[in-house]
């Protein structure tokens, strides 16, 4: 990939910070993901994605320490990620749900049924 000046990078705002928006590629391994012109990223992301400038060498140091080493720049077709849903019914924008996982059944060990105790039958 060439170096580029500016990169618009989808965001996830946070209360004091945004986070980049990340995919993963038909292998499983994550990236991150630019576009190079806001037509091209309203295009895919929708017109109410967040988006901040920046520069490659920063978008790439930024994603070093999650273990991301690719950036997919102008990528043709995003699938929605499974931890994400529509926000208030609102098209195009959408924020992780914060469903917990489900509970797993507690294992318990199998009781025997309580027998009382047997006595030698009497003949009667």
């Amino acid at each position: 990939m060439r170096t580029m000046d500016c990169l618009l990078v989808p965001v996830r705002p946070g209360t004091q910070t945004v986070s980049l928006r990340t995919a993963r590629l038909p292998t499983g391994e994550r990236t991150g993901i630019a576009f190079t012109t806001v037509d091209r990223l309203t295009e895919i992301m929708g017109p109410a994605q967040p988006w901040i400038r920046l520069d490659e060498r920063a978008m790439k140091s930024m994603l070093a320490p999650l273990g991301i080493r690719r950036i997919q720049v102008d990528p043709g077709l995003l699938a929605p990620s499974p931890d994400v849903r529509p926000l208030g019914g609102a098209s195009g924008v959408t924020r992780p749900s914060h469903r917990r996982a489900p509970r797993r059944p507690e294992r318990r060990a199998r009781r025997r049924p309580a027998t009382a105790s047997r006595s030698p039958a009497s003949p009667g």
